[in-house]
């Protein structure tokens, strides 16, 4: 082959090859000018493509370009991920410690509210057994004043020295305002179980 036929095909073949381009960057366009549409079917002709190829070679530059964009978009994350990753770690362990805190707070709360009732059992208890013993001795006693059910609790009396554990010391009855939930838990089930010793008479 003559250097002359080499040097014709090489020009042809960088000819077409920059045609082929200019006619995939015309097709990415949306709104082409009358100018880029005119250059389009000149280019058409040159490549020897047809009209009803646009739509599908569109379709697979536009394609070609979001693949693009994805791989960019997708590249060079490792340190990004990493602190993510490392992110979401301290998160969890923040979270746990938080819902440490407020489980505990939630117990205190519970433990409370049943010492509270325990103490309204004790005292609902007491003032009919109280009540009965006035009854009982009006002669010995007629000088101590009834406790009418549901009035304000008067002040005690002060204690004698070294009084003997009685058994109004114990739990008066079941604490019925204990949820049934309540009981999962195992130091309130241990309390609230207490609590359902009667007092004699009752």
């Amino acid at each position: 082959m003559s250097r002359l036929i080499q040097m014709i095909l090489g020009d042809s073949a960088r000819q077409s090859a920059a045609a082929w381009h200019r006619y995939a960057d015309l097709l990415e366009k949306d709104n082409p000018t009358d100018a880029e549409i005119e250059e389009v079917k000149a280019i058409l002709l040159k490549i020897g493509r047809r009209p009803e190829d646009l739509e599908a070679d569109r379709t697979i530059v536009l394609r070609l370009r979001r693949l693009q964009q994805l791989v960019h978009d997708g590249s060079g994350l490792d340190e990004q991920i990493q602190k993510a990753r490392k992110a979401v770690l301290d998160d969890r362990a923040e979270v746990k410690r938080i819902l440490n805190e407020l489980q505990a707070k939630h117990h205190q709360l519970k433990v409370q509210s049943i010492t509270l009732y325990r103490r309204q059992s004790l005292a609902e208890s007491s003032t009919r057994e109280l009540n009965a013993i006035l009854t009982e001795h009006p002669q010995l006693l007629g000088h101590i004043p009834p406790i009418k059910t549901g009035s304000p609790a008067a002040s005690p009396p002060a204690a004698p020295a070294q009084s003997p554990k009685t058994e109004l010391d114990e739990p008066a009855r079941t604490v019925s305002a204990v949820d049934d939930d309540d009981l999962d838990d195992p130091a309130i089930a241990e309390m609230a179980k207490g609590l359902g010793t009667a007092v004699d008479g009752q």
